[in-house]
């Protein structure tokens, strides 16, 4: 097998390209020192930089995933007027402190008359429990499916269990998601 020898000028273009990695390299990691990317990932989402203290923003795409479709499963229980089945999935605690029954499960979550609605998720946090145990917060928009018309933002937190296969939702207001700081 003949060797290849590298010219003069190969040596002296590999040197240039290996200059100018590690002027990027140092450049990225001052940029990170001063402008740390949680920071900016929640000013790029108008959200307020104290929610990232506590919840990292979700980068995992499988997870963002399953935490919308426990959502979506949430939103076909209430479009389909299937009260045990939406208690059921709300965080117990949530249904203990309001003392939610089928009777007064109307006073807590809008059930509406003639439009089938959807939940579009916006960004996602993300805070460890336990082991196997997260919490997340997330925004999005109620949609009517048919149309696509934003009926209005919404906050939940969801909690999955990934030790006993379990999740709950919990409908949180504008003040409790930027509020999660204290939790």
């Amino acid at each position: 097998m003949a060797s290849e020898k590298i010219t003069k000028e190969e040596k002296k273009v590999l040197s240039i390209w290996a200059g100018v990695v590690i002027v990027l390299v140092v450049v990225l990691l001052v940029l990170n020192h001063f402008f740390p990317i949680k920071t900016l990932l929640s000013s790029l989402y108008g959200k307020r930089s104290d929610i990232i203290e506590n919840y990292e923003v979700l980068g995992d795409y499988s997870r963002y995933s399953t935490v919308s479709g426990a959502l979506q499963k949430y939103y076909s229980f209430v479009n389909a007027k299937d009260y045990d089945s939406v208690i059921k999935i709300l965080n117990e605690e949530y249904v203990k402190e309001n003392k939610i029954t089928k009777d007064n499960i109307s006073d807590f979550i809008t059930f509406p008359d003639d439009k089938y609605i959807t939940f579009d998720p916006n960004i996602m946090y993300r805070k460890t429990l336990k082991v196997g145990v997260y919490t997340y917060i997330m925004d999005g928009e109620i949609e009517d499916r048919d149309t696509g018309e934003v009926l209005g933002k919404t906050y939940y937190q969801v909690i999955l269990d990934g030790n006993n296969f379990l999740f709950s939702v919990k409908p949180l207001t504008e003040k409790e998601f930027g509020g999660l700081k204290n939790e």
